[in-house]
């Protein structure tokens, strides 16, 4: 799809992975810094509660919130 609506290249994806397996450790610390505002973000975790919730919970962003396979929040 983004080779003929944006015109790509036919090799785009090797040239952009190429790209991304030469940054160096510092380079991607730059990208995080400048494109990442974890204020912003949310984290979905999807997994056994039995074992991740706890684990969730003591990242320190707060007690993790539940919700059924449709998206609604659980009654805790």
């Amino acid at each position: 799809m983004q080779i003929s609506k944006y015109e790509k290249d036919f090799d785009f994806l090797e040239k952009e992975l190429k790209e991304l397996v030469d940054m160096s450790l510092d380079d991607f610390q730059d990208v995080i810094n400048t494109h990442i505002q974890e204020d912003d973000m949310f984290y979905l975790v999807v997994g056994d509660k039995e074992t991740q919730l706890k684990e969730v919970n003591s990242f320190g962003k707060g007690d993790a919130l539940e919700l059924d396979i449709y998206g609604n929040m659980l009654k805790n």
